[in-house]
């Protein structure tokens, strides 16, 4: 349904991580997946995130959802966002998965917002690439160079802005305009008029926060890990002390253990395949036996198995027997490896497809175990 009007290879040469870039008609003759309504709909659900952010007389002001109380989306200046729309909405995730030139486990999520005439979230720094993509309407936006010491202030409590600054790009999106911000670039945009924008949202950590990750995921291993000892410790009168050689190997027996490939894929697998956001998940009423003949005969020929919306399946070419689902791993006989591998990287296969990979009983035990855990699903 969506075609991208871009040459990948010299974008990703060019401009990704390395300045901002505008792409007039990056989806010819585009037509919104999503409708205000749809996005209100979805603003108003439990398990969903959303914001209304709105600024009146030069006051700005932050809420978060859900909503059931739209009167301030009556008036001028006013925004609602939902994030991850890509997992509840099928059109949003067809829009969603034309990026997907981009590796899956750098992808966070499709974010949409409704806006009222001026409305937006003021001047501000994502520390992540994002395609910012115009539907309905007109924006007005700014984009300033990369500043990797940016100014920032909170303009509400759930709202941080950052200092004025010159743009390199001004302009007005149209429908199917794009514009690529590269992390750190500020940006600010501003409906003209009503006006629909589809935020696509790629994740990266910085250390601190992947160190605080890393740290969870070992606290839930039950193993004996290595422990500092120092059999040729000397006599010394300075006690307070730490001597250099101490620092370097207090040092050493952590960093092995991030030097252990087998520790690191466990954890980046089991990390990045964990979704940021509720998935739509629904196993099978009674579920599926292992049998793909029945299978088949339940579904038709005609049918199609679909991964559900925004699950992360990810996998290491130097593990090839494993797989990491939604945070959790799989280990599989070698003989399927490549089935799984096909699994992982399509979001969808035909019955006849799927005819040809469930002719292996392992493999198809497999599959039929995620689907009656709701990960894929047939049609």
């Amino acid at each position: 349904m969506y075609k991208l009007n871009l040459d990948i290879a010299d974008f990703m040469e060019n401009y990704w991580q390395k300045k901002p870039l505008l792409i007039k008609a990056g989806f010819k003759d585009f037509i919104d997946p999503i409708s205000p309504d749809e996005i209100a709909g979805l603003a108003m659900e439990e398990e969903i995130t959303s914001r209304m952010v709105s600024r009146e007389e030069g006051k700005w002001e932050a809420k978060c959802g859900p909503f059931t109380d739209f009167e301030r989306m009556e008036k001028p200046g006013a925004a609602i966002l939902v994030q991850a729309i890509n997992h509840w909405h099928d059109p949003s995730a067809e829009l969603a998965n034309t990026f997907n030139f981009i590796p899956s486990w750098r992808f966070d999520d499709l974010m949409v917002s409704y806006s009222t005439d001026t409305g937006g979230v003021g001047p501000h720094i994502d520390r992540y690439c994002v395609f910012i993509i115009q539907g309905l309407g007109k924006r007005h936006w700014r984009v300033g160079a990369q500043d990797m010491n940016p100014q920032e202030f909170a303009a509400n409590g759930a709202l941080k802005h950052c200092e004025a600054f010159d743009a390199v790009i001004d302009t007005v999106l149209e429908p199917g305009d794009i514009l690529y911000i590269p992390p750190y670039a500020p940006h600010e945009g501003y409906a003209v008029g009503e006006a629909i924008n589809y935020s696509v949202g790629f994740r990266a950590q910085d250390q601190k926060e992947l160190l605080n990750d890393f740290g969870d995921y070992l606290l839930q291993q039950d193993k004996e890990f290595v422990r500092y000892s120092d059999p040729k410790l000397q006599p010394r009168t300075q006690h307070g002390s730490i001597e250099s050689g101490e620092v370097q190997g207090l040092t050493d027996i952590m960093t092995s253990l991030m030097a252990d490939k087998s520790v690191m894929h466990d954890f980046l697998g089991r990390h990045y395949s964990e979704s940021a956001h509720e998935l739509d998940l629904v196993a099978p009423e009674g579920g599926y036996i292992a049998d793909y003949a029945i299978v088949l005969d339940e579904i038709g020929m005609e049918s199609y198995l679909r991964k559900v919306n925004g699950l992360k399946t990810l996998y290491f070419p130097e593990m090839p027997t494993s797989c990491f689902i939604d945070g959790e791993r799989y280990d599989f006989d070698a003989s399927i490896a490549a089935s799984v591998q096909t699994l992982c990287n399509t979001t969808e296969q035909s019955a006849k497809e799927l005819e040809v990979l469930m002719e292996d009983k392992v493999f198809g035990q497999l599959l039929i175990e995620w689907v009656n855990l709701g990960y894929w699903h047939f049609e």
